[in-house]
């Protein structure tokens, strides 16, 4: 898919994209805290990381030290991963040297003691000539073979400098696009800062990509600095009381207790409870919820519509659920063990909790209906 970008434009949205990717960077450590001490974006200073391999630098927890090039096109079908682009030289000189020569001395040049991970990312999708040769995301030298092998060998130094060097090399190719990519981070974003925070780090991220020792002292972004300029408060829990009318009563009392009597057995299960829109699939399981209440039926929901009349609240996205479910499980369930992992984990952990009491722990998810209405609508649109 060709990206919307003006031919004038392309070298200016390379540098967006690049920027985006470290943002993405910046998301995952938000979403890991524990896993980086400091990143820099377009590092300039030779100690820090050597040309070549210095678009975003990641100083890991365990003293390793990441480096990725982020290399981007407007369209990646006409312009694949391939030995040609990766072996052609920028200039015309003796001197002149290829992309994958000028990673390779980048290497060279590195204390083998602090390599992490040296990494490739790109939207670029590889060619046939290339996709043959990829294995767990690099490229396996016995696998290329005739000219090109004599070439990356007379570009590189002998066979075990470049088995050794593609061994290191990790290739995340076919990349998401331009826009794809500015919406998954304005999406993890919102999990971690406020609107007006967000907004501010988009712009302070320029900076930090385009003016040196910035952010000051000395270029390097920090935890504390980035949640400082989030905001990072948790956002407000979601509202998830979907309002039973004064004098509700059940559809049918039968099929009610039997119902609950499922739920109450179905250790480990999932019921889906079917029909057509404007039934009051919605009204009963809020008022299923009164019912395990009274019961002390420990339980957590998630109403991915609520009303007609809510404005916007963001109910779709699976951030947004997670959210919705841990702070629930926070409030509500305060002696369930918490968990650093998955919001697999924390269900699991509050499910065996109350295992240990004799009683299941239940989560009610409502308007999948919807759900699957908005994905319909965004996928006809693309």
């Amino acid at each position: 898919m060709t990206e919307n970008i003006k031919n004038t434009a392309i070298t200016a949205a390379g540098y967006i994209y690049q920027n985006r990717q470290g943002l993405r960077v910046l998301c995952d450590w938000l979403d890991a805290p524990s896993r980086y001490a400091m990143v820099k974006f377009e590092c300039d200073v030779d100690a820090d990381a050597p040309m070549g391999l210095d678009d975003i630098v990641v100083e890991r927890s365990d003293g390793l030290q990441d480096l990725k090039q982020v290399k981007f096109t407007p369209n990646p079908d006409a312009h694949p991963l391939s030995w040609d682009w990766l072996l052609e030289k920028s200039g015309k000189t003796e001197r002149s040297r290829s992309m994958l020569k000028k990673w390779y001395d980048a290497y060279r040049s590195l204390d083998p003691a602090r390599i992490g991970e040296i990494s490739l990312l790109t939207n670029r999708r590889p060619d046939a000539e290339i996709e043959v040769c990829l294995s767990n995301g690099k490229i396996d030298f016995s696998k290329v073979v005739g000219p090109r092998r004599a070439a990356l060998i007379a570009e590189l130094g002998d066979e075990n400098d470049c088995k050794k060097f593609l061994d290191q090399l990790q290739i995340t190719h076919s990349d998401k696009g331009y826009e794809t990519l500015e919406h998954e981070i304005d999406a993890r974003l919102r999990a971690h800062g406020t609107p007006e925070g967000i907004a501010v780090l988009k712009t302070l991220a320029l900076n930090w990509a385009t003016q040196k020792d910035s952010p000051p002292p000395s270029g390097w972004i920090t935890l504390p600095e980035l949640r400082a300029i989030l905001q990072a408060t948790p956002p407000a829990p979601l509202p998830e009381d979907f309002a039973v009318p004064k004098g509700y009563e059940v559809p049918d009392a039968v099929f009610h207790r039997e119902f609950v009597e499922e739920v109450m057995r179905s250790a480990g299960k999932a019921i889906v409870l079917t029909g057509p829109p404007g039934r009051g699939k919605s009204t009963y399981l809020s008022a299923l919820c009164d019912t395990f209440a009274e019961k002390d039926i420990p339980t957590v929901r998630h109403h991915y519509f609520l009303s007609t009349t809510e404005r916007g609240r963001d109910r779709v996205h699976s951030h947004v659920v997670e959210e919705s479910i841990r702070s629930q499980i926070k409030r509500f369930h305060p002696n369930v063990p918490s968990t650093s992992g998955s919001l697999r984990a924390l269900l699991e952990a509050a499910a065996s909790h109350y295992k240990s009491l004799d009683k299941p722990f239940v989560l009610i998810l409502d308007g999948l209906d919807h759900v699957w209405r908005i994905f319909l609508c965004e996928a006809k649109t693309h």
